[in-house]
């Protein structure tokens, strides 16, 4: 009795390890040249309950949505920059915070990719939460405006998200973004904020939220890609 405890056991152990993957997936090279300007139209990532599809992706940008960072945390050979059209499917259920992992066993699996991760200390922004009252005016519900508030700027930039979520200002000034000093909430808040003149313009915008963005230095964890292959096995 015993012993057939322990193999239900092990077997058990086995199955919480799985890997996630994706059902079926599909990797083709872009059709485009080096230095061609892409339309808008032909770009980013598009997710069903069932299905993923990102056109005209860059290694690098797949890399760093599988590890969770952002591009300029990814390190390695100038073949990050080739561009491919990925389409995969994955089981009904699947939720959204699992594709990164899906999307690394893919690249293991059809890159051959191998890597390691490291702390770099670099010049990152960091969010912190100075007027709690304030923010709290801006808790989304219902419709939001989509007309830009008249003081926002040339480049207004709209964002409803949850404060952990602000961390994607990293994609926009091109840096990474720290919110482990900004409280955990499960709503959406309404952030107009000014990108007209990069990470200034948007830390003074979001200070009228109560929400502080300062620059400095940090320790970031930085994906460093050691083996890629630069053409991707068989479909």
């Amino acid at each position: 009795m015993k012993i057939i405890l322990l193999m239900w056991l092990l077997g058990g152990a086995t199955l919480c390890q799985t890997k996630l993957e994706f059902e079926v997936a599909s990797v083709k090279p872009s059709a485009l040249l080096p230095g061609e300007p892409i339309d808008p139209t032909q770009l980013g990532m598009t997710v069903t309950p069932a299905s993923i599809s990102w056109k005209n992706a860059t290694l690098r940008s797949i890399v760093a949505k599988a590890f969770r960072v952002i591009d300029v945390q990814i390190v390695g050979p100038e073949l990050l920059k080739e561009t491919f059209t990925v389409m995969a499917t994955f089981p009904l259920g699947t939720r959204r915070d699992q594709i990164p992992e899906m999307l690394q066993s893919f690249l293991q699996k059809r890159f051959d990719l191998q890597m390691h991760k490291e702390v770099r200390t670099v010049t990152a922004g960091e969010l912190t939460l100075e007027k709690p009252d304030v923010l709290s005016k801006y808790l989304a519900k219902g419709a939001v405006s989509r007309r830009p508030p008249k003081d926002i700027g040339d480049a207004p930039l709209l964002m409803v998200v949850p404060l952990s979520s602000l961390t994607r200002l990293s994609d926009m000034i091109r840096m990474p973004v720290l919110a482990d000093r900004l409280p955990e909430s499960e709503g959406e808040y309404i952030f107009w904020l000014d990108s007209s003149e990069g990470p200034s313009s948007i830390a003074s915008s979001i200070q009228k939220y109560g929400i502080r963005l300062n620059f400095g230095k940090h320790d970031v964890e930085y994906v460093v890609v050691d083996r890629l292959r630069k053409t991707p096995t068989d479909n």
